[in-house]
């Protein structure tokens, strides 16, 4: 390596040069090095998102049915189908599904026995919120989970947002168990949502399990003081196999719209 040895100060000039292009060429080396290193931390907070309101409606859009329980115990168990599918967003807070229960002796006149809406919301806590809604004129969009030319009329002047205190108490609250790779739903926590039946005073007590292919659901109302089932599936909890998944109708949400809870 030649450093210039010309003139009195030529080696010195040549050395302190050398060792800056050195230094300078060492210290952009860590630099990028660690620039690169935040980058990819960053990169990977961004790839990891935890389960929220969208893999939820993943999770549940589909055809489900009960079938096999309901032919190894007809007389405890009805043959029901359940359809649930995406709705136009911003029809409803969140992400809006709209879900029909039909029973399989009239499957085929597409007459449900029970509709409704759900909007899928994040709390900041970290669990999913489950808010019902109900349609102006049912009727109008029956059987839309089979229709999606129907489906797509939904607006939002279609639902009807319930805002009493007491409907608030009916939410469900939705958390993913990364351990069994399925979502645990129940009735907000408090027993305050309350249900009248033949004269008695009663508290919702709901419990659901969603999987890839199972939905395990339980609706009771339960008594006050001695907590004894008083109406509901007082034989178990329903247990549905997924038919068809939906999953792909469910579309990213816009921007501009916030998946959070209010």
């Amino acid at each position: 390596l030649k450093l210039g040895l010309t003139g009195g100060g030529g080696w010195c000039k040549g050395f302190v040069s050398f060792r800056m292009a050195f230094v300078s060429g060492l210290g952009f080396g860590i630099g990028s090095r660690r620039s690169a290193q935040v980058r990819d931390r960053g990169r990977a907070r961004m790839a990891y998102q935890p389960p929220g309101a969208r893999d939820l409606a993943k999770a549940l859009c589909g055809h489900w049915s009960n079938r096999d329980q309901a032919w190894e115990n007809s007389a405890i168990w009805a043959h029901i189908h359940q359809f649930h599918v995406p709705i136009p967003d911003g029809v409803v807070d969140g992400i809006g599904i709209l879900s029909e229960s039909f029973y399989d002796y009239n499957y085929g006149s597409k007459e449900p026995y029970l509709t409704f809406i759900t909007g899928f919301t994040e709390h900041e806590d970290g669990y999913v919120v489950g808010r019902k809604y109900k349609l102006e004129q049912p009727v109008e969009f029956r059987s839309a989970t089979r229709n999606r030319e129907l489906l797509e009329l939904i607006k939002p002047n279609s639902v009807v947002k319930l805002e009493s205190e007491e409907s608030l108490n009916c939410e469900s609250h939705w958390t993913y168990d990364f351990g069994s790779k399925t979502w645990r739903g129940g009735t907000r926590p408090g027993r305050k949502c309350i249900v009248v039946r033949e004269g008695t005073e009663t508290f919702l007590d709901g419990n659901y399990e969603l999987g890839e292919k199972k939905l395990i659901t339980m609706d009771v109302g339960r008594d006050f003081e001695t907590e004894e089932i008083v109406w509901g599936s007082v034989g178990g909890p329903f247990d549905f196999d997924k038919v068809e998944s939906f999953a792909d109708l469910v579309v990213e949400p816009s921007p501009e719209r916030e998946l959070s809870a209010p």
